[in-house]
This record gives C-alpha cells, structure tokens and sequence, in this order.
C-alpha cells in the first residue's frame, strides 16, 4: 500500500498548489477481500 501511495503522490505533486501558509490533506481508499487482495 505504501508503494501505491507514494506512485500516487509522485504522478500528482506537479498538479498541487503550493502556497505559503496552506497546504492540503489527500487520502486514498483500499478496498481488500476476505484474502486481503
């Protein structure tokens, strides 16, 4: 999961804002079987 997650963040940091004095909060969602696949 960590590695989807920083594959995630790389594709999409030239797409964020960055701005002085704000920032944001990103969250991504798994879904798992009952094999947590």
């Amino acid at each position: 999961m960590q590695t989807i997650i920083r594959h995630v963040v790389r594709a999409s940091k030239h797409k964020l804002a960055r701005e002085a004095g704000q920032f944001g909060l990103f969250g991504c969602d798994f879904l798992l079987d009952e094999n947590f696949r």
